[in-house]
Order: C-alpha cells, then sequence, then structure tokens
C-alpha cells in the first residue's frame, strides 16, 4: 500500500534535570503499511461519554498509533488511554501531548478523559505490512 516515514528527535541544551552537556537522540525509520489506515482524524470524549475506540480488537496485525491532546473544554482532565480488550491503562496525556506507539494486534486501543470536563483529540493509524 505505501511506507510511512518517522523520525523522533529530543535534544537538551542541558540545565540541572538532565545533564550538563545536554544530550541529543535522533532516530529515523520507515515503515511500509497497509489497509486499515486512518491518516489524521479527531474526536471528544469525557468520563460520561467514553472510553472511545480508536483501533479495534480486529485488527490483528501491529498498528502504530498516534494520539494528541489537542484540547480541553474546563478543569483539568487526564486523557487516559487503554487498551481495547482488558481494559488496562497505560498512559496519560496532558493538554498538548502526543504519543506514537505500536499497538499488539489485537489488543486495540482507546481513549478517555478522567473527568466529566471534555477533551479533543486527534489520531491516526497505520497497519504494519
Amino acid at each position: 500500500m505505501g511506507n510511512i516515514k518517522s523520525r523522533l528527535s529530543l535534544t537538551s541544551t542541558g540545565s540541572s534535570t538532565t545533564t550538563t552537556a545536554g544530550f541529543g537522540i535522533s532516530v529515523t525509520d520507515s515503515l511500509t503499511i497497509e489497509a486499515p489506515v486512518v491518516n489524521l482524524a479527531s474526536g471528544t470524549v469525557t468520563s460520561s461519554t467514553g472510553p472511545n475506540t480508536i483501533l479495534g480488537t480486529g485488527v490483528t496485525d501491529t498498528t502504530y498509533v498516534y494520539i494528541k491532546y489537542v484540547s480541553k473544554d474546563g478543569g483539568t482532565p487526564v486523557l487516559v488511554l487503554s487498551t481495547a480488550e482488558n481494559t488496562q491503562d497505560f498512559a496519560d496525556l496532558a493538554e498538548g501531548e502526543a504519543i506514537f506507539l505500536p499497538v499488539k494486534g489485537a489488543k486495540g486501543i482507546r481513549v478517555t478523559s478522567s473527568t466529566t470536563d471534555e477533551i479533543s483529540y486527534e489520531y491516526g493509524y497505520w497497519t504494519k505490512a
């Protein structure tokens, strides 16, 4: 179907919380993909309406998922990520944070708000060929 290219770059100029010399990590890779694919979509969720399933358990191949916490309507809700199968929470995102990770086949991924305050998020996923 196609390829996607990813690049992760982490740098610091040094501080009391990293190192005096700083650090730099840069990784570039590409991934051959197949259907199903969602290049970019968005949604909203609260603890009352969620969780929203982003990737269902019917996808049996490893799938790379991008999720970003875009904004909130009020309060200080956290965007909680969990598996769709067995509903295990595994990550919390604060406003403005994003994650890109491989999801094991047939496990799926879903999101919800830690409170009744609405969270807007964006996501995409690409299935490994």
